[in-house]
């Protein structure tokens, strides 16, 4: 990657500096330290078409828009006002670096929050609309849960058995 065009692009300016980041598996993810503060880069692989990541962008660019109880790490916009940039062939974003760590798998008080984050996500989720054109268009419908994940519905089913519920919300949460 053209590290100058990267700067030309987001008008960066001052001292700044590039690390790998270690989580991520779709796309190179690196986070950029700044005197202003931490962003994320990402580049996406070469496989992800162009009006899909549009799409994705717009959604990211109209949640940061919600009044959301937790941030976004919507894109920020480069110097001609494009939520991407086309740097040596690959399509790159820039986003603000939200710091955390992964939850801890035995925390309940963590996953409550969670999942509280999860549906305030969803219900919001429903009443963006995207206008789908040449450009941007939605990722394709993934079909039944257990043929996307590969079969591993009954995995998640053994999962969710294993939580320490009751066996009536056990019950629930296996009929969601």
């Amino acid at each position: 990657m053209n590290w100058d065009e990267l700067q030309e692009m987001w008008s960066i300016t001052g001292p700044w500096s590039v690390r790998p980041i270690k989580q991520g598996i779709n796309n190179l993810t690196q986070i950029i330290d700044m005197p202003s503060g931490s962003y994320i880069l990402r580049t996406y692989d070469t496989d992800r078409s162009l009006d899909y990541i549009r799409y994705e962008l717009s959604i990211l660019r109209n949640l940061e828009q919600r009044n959301l109880p937790f941030r976004i790490p919507a894109p920020i916009p480069t110097a001609s006002s494009e939520l991407f940039a086309i740097l040596s062939g690959r399509i790159v974003t820039i986003s603000p670096w939200l710091p955390g760590s992964p939850p801890q798998n035995d925390n309940l008080e963590q996953a409550h929050a969670a999942g509280g984050a999860l549906a305030e996500l969803g219900k919001t989720l429903v009443d963006i609309q995207i206008e789908v054109t040449p450009e941007v268009a939605p990722f394709p419908p993934s079909g039944d849960f257990e043929d996307w994940a590969g079969g591993a519905a009954d995995s998640i089913n053994l999962i969710i058995k294993q939580l320490p519920l009751t066996k009536e919300e056990n019950k629930q949460v296996l009929t969601l």
